[in-house]
């Protein structure tokens, strides 16, 4: 997506492939929209992700009380080869 500007109050937008002319007014609507969802998904991302990282806690404690230390469940740290 890419917007160039021509007249004070126009915007030719670029999608792909596609040129197109809109009202800078509507352009700017559009993009705060689409913002907006992309926050709002984000937002819903990072609360799944606290709570499968929350429910990974309580099921790792569990098999650490089952299983000792005869499991490894923590990420092996990675190699700083450079």
């Amino acid at each position: 997506l890419g917007i160039t500007r021509h007249l004070p109050m126009s915007c030719d937008v670029i999608c792909a492939q596609v040129f197109f002319f809109s009202p800078k007014v509507e352009v700017e609507s559009n993009l705060d929209q689409q913002k907006d969802k992309l926050n709002t998904e984000i937002e819903k991302l990072s609360s799944d992700l606290q709570s499968i990282q929350s429910e990974m806690a309580k099921i790792k404690s569990h098999l650490y009380a089952k299983f000792g230390k005869s499991i490894n469940l923590d990420e092996d740290e990675p190699d700083n080869a450079a």
